[in-house]
């Protein structure tokens, strides 16, 4: 009786894996879709790369996948995926998601692999599997590590400024619009258009989080004139906020930034 319990017992968990392999299959398609919006969004050409290597990887296993479910179960594999798709904010919040993903998607290979009776072939399909989530983990981890890195020097290069204007005599204002614009100019003289694209990414969140339904005109107004003043030393959020005091007040000397007169050290972000 306890033989045949086990025998009951196992079959009811291959069958429970064979039933996760399509909901496996719908996660990898899901992942491809999320995968591409994050290539996207990738401020170097490596880090897209790396992001399309995986993208590659992740086609041949919800092929591995569907293909195991097929001949296991004699029917097609099913595209109606239940999961609803949210596409992240940032780059690094879906960075960090896609690890999270990763995760919960080796957790449940694991967990299918355990299903099969030993000496399956598909076991060992099943490692291989897992052996890629793992790698893209790493992968993953890499990029975040190397954005984290590279926000770390961004806020130690500001507190160097900072202190370099701070420590000024104190017959020098530590306002002097000439000092800022030189250290501005001397830390954005080498930016590629990655660096620049990284600098202006709050200022486009914030312009699109905001605008939404408003006026095509005005958003494009807010947007390019904010370009102008990030090129002229202001930090992102600090332009953005500069043009908007201009649209709401009509201030008319707000628009006369070639002399950098409104800036001050809060306004500059490395």
């Amino acid at each position: 009786m306890e033989y045949n319990d086990n025998i009951e017992a196992t079959n009811r968990k291959f069958l429970e894996a064979i039933g996760d392999l399509n909901e496996a299959f719908q996660d990898e398609r899901s992942d491809l879709v999320y995968y591409q919006y994050l290539a996207g969004m990738a401020p170097t050409a490596k880090e897209r790369d790396i992001i399309y290597s995986i993208i590659q990887e992740e086609r041949v296993n919800a092929t591995l996948l569907r293909r195991m479910y097929e001949e296991l179960s004699g029917i097609d594999v099913s595209y109606d995926t239940k999961e609803k798709l949210i596409m992240p904010k940032s780059y690094i919040e879906g960075i960090s998601e896609a690890i999270n993903r990763e995760t919960r998607e080796v957790e449940r290979y694991k967990a299918i692999r355990e299903g099969f009776p030993v000496g399956s072939s598909y076991i060992y399909t099943l490692s291989n599997i897992i052996e890629n989530e793992l790698s893209h983990i790493r992968q993953l981890n890499s990029i975040l590590s190397s954005n984290n890195n590279i926000n770390t020097q961004n806020i130690n290069s500001y507190n160097s400024v900072n202190n370099t204007v701070t420590n000024t005599s104190i017959n020098e204002p530590i306002n002097n619009s000439s000092k800022i614009e030189n250290l501005v100019k001397q830390h954005t003289a080498n930016f590629t258009l990655d660096d620049w694209s990284r600098f202006i990414r709050p200022l486009v969140s914030r312009v699109l989080s905001e605008d939404g339904d408003r006026n095509t005109v005005q958003f494009f107004r807010k947007l390019i004139l904010s370009g102008i003043l990030i090129g002229l030393g202001n930090r992102p959020l600090a332009a953005i906020e500069l043009v908007e005091r201009w649209q709401q007040n009509g201030t008319p000397d707000l628009p006369r930034m070639n002399k950098m007169i409104t800036c001050n050290t809060d306004d500059i972000l490395f």
